[in-house]
């Protein structure tokens, strides 16, 4: 159930990374393959070295996830119920500000996700239905100030 659970977290966090990257490629209209898989490749690395640390906690019948990197700084946070991805997942930069936000209800994205660009100007806001993107936008910030909600 372990390597389950952590297979999923990691494939999710890809995926998720991987289509924010598409949709930004196509808002700016300069869309490339080789863009995209050079953005694989990469998260590939740098997710797959980045968790270090897992610590697992059990609430009746949840089961949540604290990722830690190499030097003890929290990456991840999420609850599986059933083995099922559930309720809010968080993830966090190097800096420890989120990166990404967002909702699942038993391993289906629901609501509004969030997630900041690298140089922290551009948030990707996603609303998914039924797993499914609804739509999307993409917006310009001066101030960094996420509030998660559903």
């Amino acid at each position: 159930m372990f390597l389950k659970n952590l297979f999923i977290s990691f494939y999710v966090t890809l995926m998720f990374r991987v289509y924010l990257f598409y949709v930004y490629l196509k808002l700016r209209k300069d869309y490339d393959m080789k863009y995209l898989l050079t953005a694989v490749i990469g998260l590939l690395t740098t997710v797959g070295f980045a968790q270090d640390k897992d610590v697992y906690t059990k609430d009746g019948d949840k089961l949540c996830v604290e990722r830690y990197d190499e030097r003890e700084i929290l990456r991840e946070e999420g609850c599986f119920i059933n083995d099922k991805a559930d309720g809010k997942w968080t993830q966090y930069d190097v800096n420890g500000n989120i990166q990404m936000v967002g909702h699942y209800n038993q391993d289906i994205k629901e609501g509004k996700w969030f997630a900041y660009s690298i140089d922290q100007k551009t948030m990707y806001e996603v609303v998914y239905k039924d797993n499914s993107i609804e739509t999307y936008n993409l917006w310009k910030i001066d101030k960094r100030d996420l509030t998660a909600g559903n």
